[in-house]
């Protein structure tokens, strides 16, 4: 129980001796009444001619001291203190920025010396080179790049001609054309019902049809119909050649002829 008692009077000061205004109150107390703690505390009681509470209320007993001064004073310190605080910080930030602001006004109008003009023009000469020397190094670039375009170019321009030269030199192996040529590949109806086939198929993709027997594709290439180009890569390209063209365009003067 006095365990419990003792606890509660310990939590009752510590939350009076923590609280902004009971603490406030206290020193503003210890302050305006200095002499009875000074009496208290360090004066002995044979300098006296009375024992020290007669003599504290004989000598130092006031209300005005005791109560109403150290109240009065911790009102003050709690509620006009901070406002004067608060003025006086926003006064000091207010006289800062006007003088930087002032400061900043009178470097913009301040004109420069001959030393800072002479190193602020040499970094501007210093950055016009280098922007100068980028420049020039795209420029180079660029005529490299567009070096090796027209070098490409004309590669493919020799290799598209070497390619239809080489067309051109391939197809003089059926370079000439008669009505018997037509006739002859006609009276073989197997070989002749899939002509049309190959034809289309030749101009379309330049490759056999995938279903064309390989003796029939022989038997065009052999008979000179049909020639092949083969590139650099192994790639190969079949066409008509001036024999195949003939047969082809009497196969389609014949589809449209009256007569049939």
């Amino acid at each position: 129980m006095i365990d419990e008692i003792k606890k509660s009077i310990n939590s009752i000061l510590y939350e009076r001796v923590s609280s902004p205004f009971y603490g406030t109150l206290i020193v503003s107390w210890l302050i305006i009444n200095w002499r009875i703690s000074y009496l208290t505390i360090f004066v002995d009681q044979d300098k006296l001619d009375k024992n020290k509470i007669d003599f504290i209320i004989e000598n130092y007993y006031s209300i005005n001291s005791l109560i109403i001064l150290p109240v009065i004073s911790t009102l003050v310190l709690l509620t006009v203190i901070p406002f004067l605080t608060n003025g006086a910080y926003w006064l000091d930030l207010k006289f800062k920025t006007w003088r930087v602001n002032k400061k900043n006004q009178i470097e913009g109008k301040q004109l420069l010396t001959l030393e800072q003009s002479i190193i602020l023009r040499t970094e501007m000469r210093e950055m016009e080179d280098s922007f100068d020397k980028l420049l020039d190094r795209k420029n180079e670039e660029i005529k490299t790049l567009k070096t090796e375009l027209d070098s490409k170019r004309v590669i493919n321009s020799d290799n598209t001609k070497t390619k239809t030269s080489k067309r051109l030199t391939r197809s003089g192996k059926g370079s000439s054309y008669s009505m018997g040529d037509y006739n002859e590949l006609k009276s073989n109806k197997k070989l002749y019902d899939v002509f049309e086939q190959i034809a289309k198929s030749l101009k379309d993709s330049s490759q056999f049809p995938k279903d064309i027997d390989e003796k029939i594709k022989e038997y065009y290439l052999v008979n000179e119909i049909v020639d092949v180009d083969e590139d650099a890569w192994g790639s190969r390209a079949y066409f008509l050649t001036f024999k195949g063209e003939g047969i082809y365009k009497e196969h389609f003067n014949n589809t449209f002829r009256p007569e049939n």
